[in-house]
């Protein structure tokens, strides 16, 4: 039975330590920007899941102290926080630690070795250009996977400029 039934304690720490820890959580994001919320990439995800993991070894864990565990997640939101001021002012930082984003398709053609490179088939690029609101192909300028991990899907109605794409590696014309 005590397999199903451990007692109360167990439930009362699950719900004030886990309201404790949420409060917390909360505060501490807060604190670290929104830039975390609003533009999730591999550094931000490594962040999230690590953060979820202490929280819920928190919940289910006996052994593990709510000080201990707040310390960790203020550890990694400060460490975040601090790494990301950093990218800011160094660009040289950013570019080790967040992707770039890729040029896929260019001018009626389908950069295949980025494609490649990215493991980006033609059927991502096709529902890429449905979501983007193109019927065809030949009514897409430009296909790229932001650094987010979103495709960007740019039209021809914007004229010969391509200035949203400087800085990308062009294919020859």
């Amino acid at each position: 039975m005590e397999l199903l039934y451990g007692g109360v304690q167990p439930i009362v720490r699950i719900l004030v330590v886990g309201s404790l820890s949420y409060l917390c959580l909360l505060a501490a994001i807060r604190m670290a920007g929104q830039r975390p919320l609003g533009r999730m990439q591999s550094f931000d995800l490594i962040i999230a899941v690590a953060i979820g993991s202490m929280f819920g070894r928190l919940l289910t864990a006996q052994e593990v102290q709510f000080s201990e565990a707040v310390t960790a997640i203020l550890l990694l939101v400060g460490i975040h926080y601090l790494v990301s001021i950093l990218s800011f002012r160094h660009p040289t930082l950013a570019r080790w630690i967040e992707t770039e984003p890729v040029l896929l398709f260019y001018r009626g053609r389908a950069l295949e070795r980025e494609m490649r490179r990215h493991r980006i088939t033609e059927a991502e690029l096709l529902a890429a250009a449905r979501r983007g609101g193109h019927a065809s192909l030949r009514d897409v300028a430009a296909i790229v996977l932001e650094s987010d991990g979103s495709f960007s899907v740019l039209g021809h109605e914007g004229g010969e400029g391509d200035s949203t794409l400087l800085g990308l590696i062009r294919p020859p014309s």
